[in-house]
């Protein structure tokens, strides 16, 4: 029983604690509320209720977060007169609170400044257990994690309520925790032992009672939170031959997905798509320039003759199909495939691929817990526990299913443990049963459809061989392509960038352990390789202080251009690269000449290697890492080269500047340098559209002025005359004109820059009509101060406001607003595209502003 297992993990008795401030500092700001629930076999008890005055008055936006206002403090006692009645409420009992460091921060501080000696409590973290073993959940505040539990926020931002949430949340997690086999616990149990985190004490407690049940391959509970379980490879062995079915028969009346799709509508847009996309498929090479309205259907339209094209004859490889976003990426796969495979009954194979860096590798994963000790922080390993988690469970190994992991902030740990060059498909992965990312790149070579994103389509430009040959491409959401191609063929670099090549390698830098160790072990039965691993060594600290010197050089030369008052990353345009640079020429020389060093040390060490191992059979996995460090270096030699001294008039140079707070609690200047090609058109011409015979270009938006000539020509497709292009348009099937009024303001002054006017026309229309809102913004400042000014209407606390920015995920926001008839969702950049709220879900959409480029953006 609950019970039962409270008191084997010593967790009768507990409380739950919740402090509402002034602000975040413990040092600065005061505790104004305070709230301690005593839980006792489960079961909220005694409570300790208190507000606080603390000698200074509060700021607007605390009193409108946590609804405690001046007033409600002026008579409330000091903290001074209830320390010692809250200290000995709390006793020594275990401590839960959500985001524990917070709350004990400020009581630790509390207890200094009355000379009171601190209690070694137990701490207990649902945000951190909330992240573990609900890894999958797109969001962890307290309010995200009361939700999937069924459990009431109302009554959010004051102690009591956010104590009694978090105590109720924590008797959940405690189940989910211990549905866990031992395995999974003793692994949490090792990874977390050298450090002094929340939780350590649970995850010991639990593997103690698996071992004394004997329940050593299940859990001791039933969990109440299924994780998903995803594949990166669909098959089907279907039984018919898609060569005779027809476009008319998938989608036309009486048709295949009519029986097999509930509330399917015969859309005569979607059936002229899906024959559109069939004859670009099986007739000359060409390429389909399409726009898709909403609602037509369109994934299904092309996924039917992307299927039918690999299996006619004369077919090199299989068909790419590129997405801009992971949404779409996931609804084809996840969706829209498998529906299509029951509807046609026919045998194919789909994979879903991302770029290498998406995937674990769990060599690079187990060599950073096997050596944490005290080398990995108690931020590093509390980002890592989730992923032990989720290790057990994955199919895929993409590292983006784990948003526990993700939402820690991970930080430089996320890069030491995802897939690299050297790894995955050698025998250095074997042990492990080789990695993910090895596994889905077989699967692509016999596949008939490979799910990309634009990014991984665009790479493939740059560095061939990534995917199987092939000719056919459907690209959706192609009206992103034009600004993933500039990312993709666009230059950076900064100091980080520098100090990370240079990390990797450092034959001393502890992180990367196996390559420290195979260069120790040759150290001792080769003096050459022991002389130059020194020289490596020496080398590596000298490419360090050399990029330290020239970046500094660097912001002392542009410092004028930025202002510590800058609000936003600004960009500086650089005109002269040879003028810019040459007054830093002495620190750019010592940096290019330390790199050059360092580039041959490394090909001297590959020829050491080569005289003990000519045909690379017993160092093969050292031989393939040597080649990635020499490449990394190379690019960096390269890049630094390209950005500050070869100057080319078809492209356009920049400085990036950021303020960022230092440590020393100024602002500091951080410059990154920057270079991009002015036009893309001809790169994506000669390199992508040439190569491929056939090629599907669509969007519900890709005209301007009901012309495709602006996008044609920002793609390339007017360079090349032997390029044969169709265009065509198959509108929305909703009927606009009969379901949408449009309201364009036209008063004599504007309202778009003015959040108090946006926000009484939002309040307005949810007090008129009491229905769903959505409002678009074009900057996260705007949307902000338009919540802010909500907030100060009557009853504004009250509203149903679900505002981007505010420490939720997109999905938590929509799924706010699902939940309230009247809910008003304030969103940016995220909530654009890709958003889907048929009916009632949505009524009002309210555009302040239209998303066009920054006109000071450098391209």
């Amino acid at each position: 029983t609950k019970k039962q297992l409270f008191k084997k993990l010593n967790l009768s008795s507990f409380i739950a604690l919740d402090f509402e401030t002034t602000g975040l500092s413990s040092h600065s700001d005061r505790i104004i509320e305070i709230a301690a629930i005593r839980y006792i076999d489960g079961k909220a008890s005694e409570r300790f209720i208190k507000l606080l005055n603390p000698g200074r008055s509060l700021s607007n936006f605390i009193s409108e977060l946590t609804g405690i206002t001046n007033e409600m403090l002026r008579n409330a006692p000091n903290e001074s007169e209830i320390v010692d009645s809250f200290l000995d409420f709390l006793g020594d009992l275990p401590i839960v609170a959500h985001n524990i460091s917070f709350d004990i921060a400020f009581l630790n501080a509390l207890c200094e400044r009355h000379e009171i000696t601190k209690v070694n409590f137990d701490l207990y973290d649902t945000l951190q257990l909330a992240r573990i073993f609900l890894y999958d959940k797109p969001a962890f505040s307290l309010s995200s994690v009361g939700d999937y539990f069924g459990l009431s926020c109302v009554g959010m931002h004051r102690a009591e309520k956010d104590a009694e949430l978090c105590g109720d949340i924590f008797i959940h997690l405690i189940n989910e925790s211990a549905s866990h086999p031992l395995q999974v616990i003793s692994k949490l149990v090792s990874l977390a032992n050298p450090s002094d985190i929340p939780n350590k004490l649970l995850f010991i407690n639990l593997a103690q009672l698996l071992i004394k049940s004997k329940k050593l391959k299940s859990g001791l509970t039933k969990p109440k939170q299924y994780q998903d379980h995803y594949d990166n490879v669909f098959k089907f062995s279907g039984n018919q031959s898609v060569d005779s079915i027809s476009v008319q028969e998938v989608f036309g009346k009486d048709g295949l997905l009519q029986h097999s799709m509930e509330n399917f509508e015969i859309r005569e847009s979607q059936i002229n798509f899906g024959s559109f996309v069939e004859n670009i498929f099986m007739d000359e090479p060409s390429i389909g320039v399409v726009e898709a309205g909403t609602g037509s259907g369109k994934s299904l339209a092309y996924l039917f003759p992307a299927i039918k094209r690999t299996f006619t004859g004369d077919v090199n490889g299989p068909t790419i199909i590129s997405c801009h976003t992971k949404h779409l990426q996931d609804q084809l796969f996840y969706k829209d495939l498998p529906l299509l495979a029951k509807t046609l009954d026919v045998p194919f194979k789909a994979v879903k691929l991302k770029g290498r860096n998406n995937y674990i590798c769990k060599t690079r994963f187990n060599w950073k817990v096997s050596d944490g000790g005290n080398k990995l922080s108690s931020k590093e390993i509390t980002s890592l526990l989730p992923v032990v988690v989720w290790l057990e469970y994955t199919d895929t190994g993409d590292l983006t299913e784990c948003n526990g992991f993700w939402s820690s902030r991970p930080g430089r740990v996320a890069f030491e443990i995802n897939s690299q060059p050297g790894f995955c498909t050698t025998g250095v992965c074997s042990k492990y049963g080789g990695c993910y990312f090895g596994k889905v790149r077989r699967s692509v070579f016999d596949a008939n459809l490979i799910i990309v994103n634009h990014a991984l389509l665009l790479s493939e430009i740059a560095s061939s061989g990534f995917l199987p040959s092939y000719n056919a491409v459907i690209i959706d959401e192609a009206h992103n392509l034009i600004n993933n191609a500039y990312s993709q063929f666009s230059g950076r670099i900064d100091q980080n960038a520098i100090h990370s090549v240079l990390q990797n390698i450092d034959p001393s830098n502890s992180t990367y352990s196996w390559w420290n160790k195979r260069m120790q072990i040759l150290s001792k039965t080769n003096s050459s390789i022991k002389s130059l691993k020194n020289n490596l060594k020496n080398k590596v600290k000298d490419g360090m202080e050399a990029s330290v010197n020239l970046f500094e050089a660097i912001i002392l030369h542009s410092i004028d251009r930025f202002s510590s008052e800058d609000f936003y990353t600004k960009k500086v345009i650089i005109e002269n690269l040879l003028e810019e640079y040459g007054e830093v020429q002495s620190e750019l020389n010592w940096l290019s000449t330390t790199l050059h060093d360092l580039l041959y040390t490394l090909h001297r060490i590959e020829s050491e290697l080569l005289k003990s191992d000519p045909e690379k059979n017993n160092y093969k996995e050292l031989f393939l890492l040597m080649e990635n460090r020499i490449e990394s270096l190379k690019k960096i030699i390269s890049l630094i080269e390209t950005l500050t001294a070869k100057q080319n008039s078809e492209w356009i140079y920049w400085q990036e500047g950021t303020m960022k707070r230092s440590r020393e609690g100024g602002k500091k200047l951080f410059i990154s340098l920057h270079g991009s090609p002015i036009d893309i058109s001809q790169i994506l011409a000669s390199q992508l559209f040439e190569k491929i015979d056939h090629c599907i270009l669509t969007s519900a938006t890709l005209q301007v002025e009901e012309s495709f000539d602006y996008f044609l020509e920002r793609v390339g497709l007017t360079i090349q005359s032997n390029i044969q292009v169709k265009t065509d348009v198959f509108p929305s099937p909703f009927y606009y004109e009969d379901q949408v009024q449009y309201f364009q303001f036209n008063g004599q002054n504007q309202i778009m820059n003015n959040p108090k006017k946006i926000a009484d026309l939002v309040y307005s229309l949810h007090k008129q009509h009491k229905n769903r809102i959505m409002v678009l913004f074009t900057s996260h400042k705007m949307l902000n101060n338009t919540h802010h000014e909500l907030r100060l209407m009557p009853e504004g606390r009250d509203l149903p406001v679900f505002a981007q920015g505010f420490g939720v995920s997109r999905y938590s926001i929509l799924q706010g607003m699902k939940s309230n008839s009247r809910g008003i969702l304030l969103g940016t950049n995220a909530f654009w595209e890709g958003i889907d709220l048929p009916g009632e879900l949505l009524e009002i959409l309210i555009i302040t502003k239209l998303p066009f480029g920054v006109p000071t953006e450098p391209v």
